[in-house]
C-alpha cells in the first residue's frame, strides 16, 4: 500500500494489513467490522451458531464427556462468542476424569484448551458488550474481559485459564490466543511447540470474499499439521473453494443444515 494512502475498508485488500487492534462498530447492537465489511456473527445469534454449527458440527459436547481433556483450535477470535459459548457448554457438559492408565486409579483432570488465532485484537468493553444480551455467556464474558483488560494485545501470544466451576477444582479452562496472521502464528507454535493435536476445529473468519486470506489453502493446511487423524473440523461456509482447499489438506467434507437463514454449513473429518 503506497504510503499515505488510506486502506480499502470493507474489501479484501483489508485482509492484506497488519495485525493491530480491531475496529468495531455497532449496528442495530449488531457488531460489525468496516476492515472486512462484515458482521461479526449471523444475526441468528451467536450462541445459537456456536453451539449448531461448531459444538454440534464437530460432535460436541458428546465427543469430550470420554475424554474428560479436549483441544479446540479456532481461526478468528473475534469477540470470543465461540469461546464463551463453548466455555458454557463445558460447564453444562462436564466430563468424567478419565483414568491416567488402564493400571491406574488416578484420575486424569479435566481440562478444556481452546487455542485461537486473531489479527486484529477487539477491546475488553467489546467483549463484554457483545455478550450483554445473554444471561449465560454476559457472566463469563465478564470475567474474560476482566483479564483482557490486563493483558498486552503487543504480546504474541495472550495466555489466560479459568477454573471450569468453583466446585471442580481440576475444571480447568485454558485460553490461548495467537495474535498475528493465523498461518504464520500457526507454523511459529509448530517450530517451537510442536503439533497442538487438536481434538475439534472451528474454522471461522469473515467471509471468503472479503477475507480470503484466512479461507486460503495454505492456512488450512496449516491448521491440518496441528490436527491428527480423526480431528473433526465446522464451519459456516460451504463455499466450493473451500471444500476443495479442505479435501486437498486431507478433509473429508460434508454439508449440513444451516443456521437459518443459511441453508447449509459443513463439517469434515481429517483422514489417516
Amino acid at each position: 500500500m503506497p504510503a499515505g494512502q488510506a486502506p480499502a475498508y470493507g474489501t479484501a485488500d483489508a485482509a492484506a494489513l497488519p495485525a493491530g487492534p480491531a475496529l468495531i462498530t455497532w449496528q442495530d447492537g449488531q457488531p460489525f467490522s468496516p476492515l472486512y465489511g462484515d458482521r461479526y456473527h449471523t444475526l441468528s445469534g451467536a450462541r445459537a451458531q456456536a453451539e449448531h454449527v461448531f459444538l454440534g458440527g464437530c460432535g460436541l459436547p458428546r465427543a469430550w464427556l470420554s475424554s474428560g481433556r479436549w483441544t479446540i483450535l479456532e481461526t478468528g477470535f473475534g469477540l470470543g462468542l465461540n469461546f464463551l459459548s463453548t466455555w458454557a457448554s463445558w460447564l453444562a457438559n462436564r466430563p468424567d476424569p478419565a483414568p491416567a492408565s488402564a493400571d491406574d486409579d488416578a484420575r486424569t483432570a479435566r481440562h478444556l484448551r481452546f487455542v485461537s488465532t486473531e489479527a486484529h485484537p477487539v477491546g475488553a468493553d467489546d467483549i463484554r458488550q457483545a455478550a450483554a444480551d445473554d444471561p449465560v455467556l454476559q457472566p463469563l464474558a465478564a470475567q474474560l474481559a476482566q483479564r483482557w483488560a490486563r493483558a498486552s494485545l503487543q504480546a504474541p501470544v495472550l495466555h489466560f485459564c479459568f477454573p471450569g466451576a468453583t466446585e471442580v477444582p481440576d475444571g480447568t479452562v485454558e485460553l490461548i490466543i495467537l495474535l498475528g496472521d493465523t498461518t504464520r502464528v500457526l507454523d511459529a507454535w509448530l517450530q517451537q511447540h510442536g503439533p497442538l493435536h487438536a481434538d475439534s476445529v472451528f474454522l471461522d473468519g469473515f467471509d471468503p470474499r472479503k477475507n480470503p486470506a484466512m479461507w486460503q489453502a495454505s492456512t488450512l493446511q496449516a491448521l491440518a499439521r496441528h490436527c491428527r487423524p480423526g480431528t473433526r473440523m465446522a464451519t459456516w461456509c460451504v463455499a466450493r473453494s473451500v471444500r476443495d482447499a479442505l479435501a486437498a489438506s486431507g478433509f473429508v467434507c460434508e454439508k449440513r443444515p444451516g443456521l437459518p437463514p443459511k441453508r447449509h454449513c459443513l463439517s469434515a473429518c481429517l483422514q489417516g
